[in-house]
This record gives C-alpha cells, sequence and structure tokens, in this order.
C-alpha cells in the first residue's frame, strides 16, 4: 500500500513537473511576444510560480529516488525510476545552474524601458534551457507513469481477472 501510493505520489509531481515545462516551451515562447508586454507577464507569472514549482521540482525526483529504493527488487522499476531520478536531478540542476540567473536577470528589469540588446541575448538562451528542460521532464514524467502501471500487487500474478 505504501508503495503504491509513493509510486503514485510520484508520478503527479512529475508529471506536474512535466506539464508545466511544457507549458512554458509552448505558451510562454517570448517569440512573437513585444518585449515590454514579455516581461511584465513574465515578471508577475514568476512572482507566484517560482516556489510552488521549485517545491514540486525538488519533491518529484526525490520520491523517484525513494520509490527506486523500496522498488530494488523489480530490476525493471528500479531502473526505470532510477533514470526518472536521474533526469529529475538534471533539470534541477539546470533550472537552477542556468534559468534561475535568466529569471533574476528579467525579473530586475523595467518593462517601459528594456536594456539594450534583451531579445538577442536572455531570449534565445531562455527557450534553449526552456527546451532540454521540457525534453527531459517529460521523459522524466513518461518512466515514473510506466513505472506505476507496471506495478502489480503478489497476489495478483497469478490471477489475470483479477482487478488489483
Amino acid at each position: 500500500m505504501l508503495r503504491s501510493a509513493l509510486l503514485f505520489v510520484t508520478a503527479i509531481l512529475l508529471a506536474l513537473t512535466a506539464g508545466r515545462a511544457f507549458w512554458v516551451w509552448l505558451g510562454e515562447s517570448p517569440f512573437g511576444m513585444a518585449g515590454a508586454t514579455y516581461v511584465e507577464f513574465f515578471q508577475r507569472l514568476d512572482q507566484r510560480i517560482a516556489i510552488p514549482m521549485a517545491i514540486i521540482g525538488i519533491l518529484g525526483p526525490v520520491l523517484a529516488g525513494i520509490c527506486a529504493m523500496i522498488s530494488r527488487a523489480n530490476r525493471h522499476m528500479f531502473l526505470s525510476l532510477v533514470t526518472a531520478c536521474g533526469f529529475g536531478v538534471v533539470g534541477v540542476l539546470v533550472t537552477v545552474i542556468v534559468n534561475v540567473p535568466i529569471n533574476e536577470q528579467i525579473a530586475g528589469w523595467n518593462p517601459a524601458a528594456l536594456p539594450q540588446g534583451y531579445d538577442t541575448a536572455t531570449r534565445p538562451r531562455r527557450m534553449c534551457v526552456i527546451s532540454l528542460c521540457t525534453r527531459a521532464a517529460l521523459d522524466r514524467a513518461a518512466r515514473g507513469r510506466s513505472n506505476t502501471r507496471q506495478y502489480r500487487h503478489k497476489r495478483c500474478v497469478n490471477k489475470p481477472n483479477r482487478l488489483c
């Protein structure tokens, strides 16, 4: 029961992280937006979502690692969870090392008076980072979700018609 609950929560957290990364990649692309509009939109959004996403983004890989340790007997599940945890750690490191400094830089801008060359320096770099994080998050969520589907309780292995 505990393992199932942990796998479920892990899958939800990884899926939320992947969904957020996908939305950033798809819906928050700065290309095609006026600079002042993008900066004002980003600053307000970042103020509200930074802490919840940091908590979700860190808890997902941590729970994937805990679930991997609990599931050592099932080799396929263990390897999938270790891989999901690894992608999660990479995503967190890329976010902290690359994306957070860019976000802090944009947070300090005045939308009415943008710095010289803001669109050629920050926008492409931010979107490259977002693309990498999105790919890692989607793979991480897929690995976490595949683990919850493959887990079967011991009493159900030899009874294929029984719902468990």
